[in-house]
């Protein structure tokens, strides 16, 4: 057995029990837990107790702003909007943990509910507006929208609907919208958000660390040293397309699965080892 092994098996054991078993294409850090036929899947956001605070502190300021609103019930309707997916899996990552002690969360995806038929499309939306009403008032509820881009603003009747209904619910029920585009003239004026976040300048900068923090908390046994880790940034940060998280997990459990087979495994073959196999799985 090398020097490393009872590390490499702990560390590949903790990054197993937290890999979701999930074969879509869902970008979010996220995992649902369906309940019957409803659009409203329970939801539950994983390593949750590693960070309370985003990289970006345009979304610090937002989540400071979403924790005050909902102690003072006020604003309870968010449209968030960024080209890049990673941004709003990082505002959900970071609103976890600031809001989940006296919160629960659910998520929908409006790509389920709206369809090319406005009549079906009406039916959906009344389903799940009840369902929104029918959730455990007494706490308060954080409801995941994801997907708004997929809702034609210029259909009357659903906008009149989401206006009359979502601006009667609970102010204990909080609804963060996401549309993964540009903001619109059009998204300026929509009756029933309170605010419009634009995320679409986000320096991308600010969302590498947080692959950076996965591969630190999972991958390291111990801490690399000051040299070794900066080659891991740089490796990172020179990928354009990253893995969803829980892609990045079984990726680096297939990384330190590899080393394994390595003999006299030293600190420094450990680290080099791993930053060897992780440029290589990346790229």
């Amino acid at each position: 057995m090398s020097k490393y092994q009872k590390e490499i098996e702990f560390l590949t054991k903790q990054i197993l029990d937290l890999t979701i078993e999930d074969n879509s294409q869902n970008p979010t850090t996220i995992k649902t837990y369906n309940q019957d036929n409803n659009f409203l899947k329970k939801l539950i956001v994983f390593q949750e107790k590693y960070r309370g605070f985003s990289y970006s502190q345009e979304i610090n300021n937002l989540i400071k702003s979403v924790v005050l609103n909902f102690k003072n019930k006020e604003k309870n309707k968010y449209l968030v909007a960024s080209k890049d997916k990673l941004v709003f899996c990082e505002l959900i990552y970071v609103l976890w943990p600031n809001l989940s002690h006296f919160n629960s969360f659910y998520t929908v995806d409006f790509k389920n509910v709206l369809g090319k038929n406005a009549e079906n499309s009406i039916t959906n939306l009344e389903k799940l507006i009840e369902e929104i009403k029918e959730l455990n008032t007494n706490e308060k509820v954080v409801v995941i929208v994801e997907n708004f881009n997929n809702l034609n603003l210029e259909n009357e009747k659903i906008i009149k609907l989401l206006n009359e209904e979502l601006n009667n619910i609970s102010k204990n029920i909080i609804i963060f919208f996401s549309t993964y585009t540009d903001l619109t003239n059009e998204s300026h004026s929509i009756p029933f958000i309170d605010e419009i976040v634009d995320f679409n300048n986000l320096p991308k900068d600010n969302l590498i660390n947080w692959f950076l923090t996965y591969i630190y908390k999972l991958a390291n046994g111990y801490k690399f040293t000051e040299k070794n880790w900066y080659k891991v940034e740089e490796i990172v940060k020179n990928v354009k397309n990253l893995p969803y998280p829980n892609k990045m997990l079984v990726l680096i459990n297939d990384c330190l699965n590899q080393l394994k087979s390595i003999e006299n495994l030293t600190k420094t073959k450990y680290e080099n080892s791993f930053i060897r196999l992780l440029k290589k799985s990346l790229n």
